[in-house]
């Protein structure tokens, strides 16, 4: 069923808030963990730059069928076709976050654990092990929360293309993606492990 008003409203401010990705918006504006949904309170923390109507008017016009969300497919069907798809198609073919970023960044990407040295230099006592940080890229051995790799455009696209996802491809790097740093990181696919 087609709400109209209510949907058109959601879209503009999407749109107002980024012009070239009504996904990238919905991401940074309603729908952090990605899951395509957006709830009530969430909407209700950005309402005043949607509406200067009633915001509990409209979230009733847009919940019209009392769930307490609204589905990423209600506001674009082309969008959540995409973002869902994408989202199975990860599923089946990456076991978890950290695999799916090696599969992307491809040979090479393995996991490097941190090297450990022992600095002796006029100190008495036992040694400390120190941890080098380097900048190698590393993974926590089986800890998935600590990932440190990312991934920036050129590797996302000719990875998932490598990997065999070829639609949207430069559309999905650019939803995903890290405001600040520009790459999409272990926090940007979180998502992965819910639908392994």
């Amino acid at each position: 069923r087609s709400l109209g008003l209510p949907t058109n409203a959601i879209r503009f401010a999407l749109r107002n808030w980024d012009k070239d990705s009504l996904l990238r918006a919905w991401f940074d504006h309603f729908d952090d963990d990605r899951n395509g949904f957006l709830e009530k309170d969430d909407f209700l923390l950005v309402s005043d730059q949607i509406t200067r109507s009633d915001p509990y008017e409209l979230w009733a016009a847009l919940d019209y069928d009392k769930t307490g969300y609204v589905s990423l497919r209600e506001i674009s069907e082309e969008d959540a076709r995409l973002w869902f798809d994408f989202k199975a198609w990860s599923g089946a073919n990456f076991s978890g976050l950290r695999d799916m970023m090696v599969q992307i960044l491809g040979t090479g990407a393995e996991e490097r654990k941190p090297k450990t040295r022992r600095k002796l230099f006029g100190f008495r006592g036992p040694a400390r092990a120190r941890t080098s940080t380097s900048a190698v890229p590393h993974i926590s051995s089986g800890d998935e929360e600590f990932c440190t790799l990312t991934i920036g455009e050129t590797a996302w696209v000719e990875g998932l293309q490598r990997c065999g996802w070829t639609r949207n491809v430069e559309e999905l790097f650019y939803a995903l993606k890290d405001v600040k740093t520009g790459l999409v990181d272990a926090h940007s696919l979180t998502w992965v492990g819910h639908e392994v």
